[in-house]
């Protein structure tokens, strides 16, 4: 499991890797849902930088 602090959306974040282990459907595919992690991981890595507040 990833470990993603971004607020709010974490738990759902979450919740969707879950369905998504157990082969349940979910809202956001499994390419969405990457491309996301993906993104909050880079935003993360900018504000811990100083690049980003």
């Amino acid at each position: 499991m990833l470990n993603i602090d971004i607020g709010k959306e974490e738990t759902e974040v979450y919740y969707q890797m879950d369905d998504e282990s157990l082969g349940e459907p979910c809202f956001i595919s499994t390419d969405e849902l990457y491309k996301l992690v993906i993104e909050w991981k880079e935003m993360e890595e900018k504000m811990h930088r100083g690049e980003d507040t």
